[in-house]
């Protein structure tokens, strides 16, 4: 019985994970692909080009950081000054300021995870 129990259990919470992902990938592109590009195991998942190219953002910067950028800009830049005016002199060619974006908590949460 407890071997059923677990086989059940891994393949509930992994497509809860796959399921969670997808969702990340689907927020993405609605909420963030408009303006970023995303490329996630070679393949192009955003096309993006007004903001940042986001591959590999979450292993650059503070998690806290990319989270409150995503939901409050102005706030994030008086915040983490520092991180913003590095990312500025590196990809602020076009000068055009990322406006906040209507998310709930597990919309930042989701992709969020598809950053990493």
């Amino acid at each position: 019985m407890k071997k059923y129990t677990i086989i059940l259990a891994m393949l509930f919470f992994g497509f809860t994970a796959s399921n969670f992902f997808a969702n990340g990938v689907k927020v993405f592109k609605s909420k963030c692909g408009h303006c970023h590009a995303l490329t996630f195991d070679g393949k192009k998942v955003t096309h993006g080009s007004i903001g940042a190219n986001l591959t590999g953002v979450a292993q650059k910067y503070p998690e806290d950081f990319i989270k409150m950028y995503m939901t409050n800009p102005v706030k994030a830049r008086k915040k983490f000054a520092k991180i913003c005016s590095k990312l500025l002199k590196k990809c602020g060619k076009s000068g055009v300021k990322m406006p906040a974006i209507p998310v709930r908590e597990n919309q930042v949460n989701a992709i969020y995870e598809i950053l990493k």
